[in-house]
């Protein structure tokens, strides 16, 4: 049997080439990443998400509508998609009902697809239909035929974008064909070794490529679109595609989908490029201040490590102009400062007064600094507030320092599957030639990392590489192949990915598998041992504290030795943890100035560390979401809730992150198990949007 015929280019192309034709993108969610061995893959997923978050939201409502209606199909119905001739040839050849079973199997991975499933299904179809794959062709289309055809055929597409576009309105079948004759005699006339293939697949299922596309005629018809949701489709497919832009022009658009002016050159490229080029003058759209050649100047240096520096450094004398552009609207003030290449740093330069100004006039704004796969946001008022103390180190007046924002691509560690590009973030104030590192802030301070391919967003984290390359796992939230990290300090960052679980929870054996295997792959939770989590177990009121201050991404602090029972040289403080956790008010110990780390932590006790961590200012966590109608009351057994625990219980069930036990109680001196636990970190984590939920 020849495993896998169907590769993981084959289907990348097939995929692709299937939306540029007939844009069916994926519905209902994020598209998530396949885990090939080819990064071409992931390249091309990422391109369809991309394309999916430039759709508008009535396009995205038209997809969903289409893939409630697939799911509604009957075999009689994919009997008339396919068409009798090809079905009775594939059932012939690889059995009866593999026609209509191919069908539903491929339809759903370009239809129905979300960020929860792609790689599944993916990954299903190459297992369960290789043999039918190679029962239908034997050797005479061969993958690297299909590769081939498929990717040149996506080229060939952007030389006919209007009419492709075209063609998802409300097209006859004649229509496809002629389109596809086209894009067939294109690929042709460049690629001769393909002028057999088209016979091959008749000859194999009695369809060209032309009937194979027309085939999206009758499937449309089946899922019953009316027209204005084909009107909407085709609007919005127009838009997003474009926006998207043309991956294969030499100066082509973003691939990223949607990102501002201002940044990298080269329409994205990876090695380094040339200086950028920013747009000829500031503008202010979009909840964007984007910086001009007409604040800002550019150039390359080479600095004393002999490392090439893009430098974008906005002019001291057009602050005023900045200023006056930005508002309640537009409190993002963009600054491109190219592609970044290997061991290449990429430096915006603002003078401090920047950032002094703007903050008098609307406190929440932030200086996004973009290079090509890295973006750094830095609010503001982090350097407002300051200024001050950094003019008496540096022995200067406000208005001659300058902050200097570096992005520097760096190796990955070693012993992890990196996904992203790992860079090293710095922010330095400088004036009179002595300079001050900026490495701690109040609130989380934004980095924006592309992956290498579409992230897996329960297998995969950012971390922080600390002084002693240990990774120290920091929130994320995945967006296709984009990664939100949160943190409080500068580093060094990467995204990993991992594929954590335990001979206890693997396979079923805990009703928290999901949870807890999340938690591990991004090395927020640990087991008993690394084979065993003990799920059953009750966790201690020190592993509960070292776990949200890890998912906090907390930064070490010193212990203080506030508790009788706690040295500070135990496991839960080898990193500062528990110090973190009581600096920053989430652990408070008990009233007899004990801490018990040992102790079960019960119900009421998670709830209020919880709580207080809710709470927490940078978490600037969105309180609306609460549900105000559920009370504390709702529980039978309220009573026995401890007046110090009430508000935390009440928040915790509002926020649907804790619910009651059997008969309606809460059981508040109810222990918590570490499969409870884990459940309990990820509704949190998830409602405070410091990682995606798990379903």
């Amino acid at each position: 049997m020849k495993k896998y015929p169907w590769s993981q280019k084959a289907l990348r192309a097939m995929i692709a080439t299937a939306v540029a034709f007939t844009p069916v993108v994926a519905v209902g969610g994020q598209a998530t990443h396949v885990e090939a061995a080819q990064d071409e893959l992931g390249t091309k997923i990422s391109r369809l998400v991309a394309i999916y978050n430039n759709l508008s939201s009535e396009g995205v409502t038209v997809y969903n509508k289409a893939a409630a209606a697939l799911n509604g199909l009957q075999d009689s119905d994919w009997e008339y998609v396919i068409g009798s001739t090809v079905k009775e040839n594939i059932d012939n050849k690889a059995g009866t009902g593999k026609a209509v079973e191919v069908a539903k199997a491929l339809a759903t991975i370009v239809y129905s697809a979300n960020g929860s499933t792609l790689e599944s299904q993916i990954r299903s179809f190459q297992t369960n239909y290789s043999d039918e794959f190679d029962q239908v062709f034997g050797t005479s289309v061969t993958v690297d035929k299909l590769i081939t055809f498929f990717t040149e055929a996506e080229k060939e597409v952007w030389n006919h974008l209007d009419q492709a576009i075209d063609l998802a309105s409300n097209p006859s079948e004649e229509q496809y064909k002629s389109f596809i004759r086209t894009i067939r005699n294109g690929v042709e006339s460049k690629n001769p070794s393909l002028a057999t293939l088209d016979a091959d697949l008749r000859n194999g299922i009695g369809a060209g490529l032309d009937d194979l596309f027309s085939m999206k005629t009758r499937l449309d018809e089946k899922l019953a679109l009316t027209a204005e949701d084909k009107s909407t489709l085709k609007t919005a497919l127009r838009a997003a595609i474009v926006a998207t832009g043309n991956p294969y022009s030499s100066g082509g658009g973003s691939t990223g989908g949607g990102s501002t002016g201002g940044g990298s050159t080269g329409g994205g490229s990876t090695g380094g490029g040339t200086v950028v080029t920013l747009p000829s003058t500031t503008s202010a759209e979009n909840g964007k201040v984007t910086i001009g050649q007409d604040v800002a100047t550019t150039k390359e240096q080479t600095n004393s490590k002999g490392q090439k520096e893009k430098v974008t450094e906005v002019k001291v004398d057009k602050i005023a102009d900045i200023v006056n552009l930005v508002s309640a609207q537009n409190k993002e003030i963009v600054l491109g400062v190219g592609a970044l290449g290997a061991n290449e740093v990429a430096k915006a330069v603002v003078p401090a007064k920047l950032f002094a100004d703007v903050a008098k006039k609307e406190a929440k704004a932030i200086v996004n600094v973009q290079a090509d796969k890295a973006s750094y946001k830095l609010p503001v008022a982090e350097i407002q507030a300051k200024l001050t103390e950094i003019a008496q180190k540096l022995g200067s007046s406000i208005d001659n320092i300058k902050i200097v924002i570096e992005m520097t691509k760096v190796n990955p560690p070693q012993g992890v599957t990196a996904v992203s590009d790992a860079v090293e973030f710095n922010v330095v104030a400088t004036a009179n030639g002595k300079s001050e590192t900026i490495t701690r802030f109040t609130q989380y301070v934004e980095r924006e990392l592309k992956g290498s391919k579409v992230f897996v967003p329960q297998r995969s984290v950012a971390v922080r590489v600390d002084a002693n390359g240990n990774l120290v796992s920091v929130p994320t939230v995945f967006n296709g192949d984009k990664a939100t990290v949160k943190s409080l300090t500068n580093s060094t960052y990467v995204v990993v990915e991992n594929h954590k679980t335990f001979l206890d929870v693997d396979g079923g054996k805990t009703w928290a598998e999901a949870y807890i295997e999340a938690l591990a792959s991004k090395y927020i939770i640990k087991g008993k041992t690394d084979q065993t989590f003990a799920p059953k177990e009750n966790m201690t009121r020190a592993q509960f504290a070292v776990l949200l201050v890890r998912a906090l991404g907390l930064p070490s602090e010193t212990y203080d030795k506030r508790f009788k029972d706690v040295k500070g040289t135990e496991w839960f403080n080898e990193n500062g943890e528990l110090a973190a956790a009581v600096k920053h008010g989430i652990i408070q110990g008990k009233e007899n100035g004990l801490f018990a780390p040992n102790a079960p932590i019960t119900r009421a006790e998670a709830a209020v560390m919880l709580k207080r961590a809710l709470e927490l200012s940078f978490l600037d966590y969105d309180m609306t979401q609460l549900n105000t109608s559920k009370k504390v009351t709702d529980f039978k057994d309220a009573a026995h809730i401890k007046s110090w625990a009430k508000d935390g219980v009440e928040k915790m069930y509002q926020a649907n992150i804790f619910t009651g036990r059997e008969n309606e109680r809460f059981v508040p001196n109810g222990y918590m198990t570490r499969a409870e636990i884990a459940k309990a970190l990820v509704k949190f984590l998830a409602s405070a949007k410091l990682m995606n939920d798990v379903q």
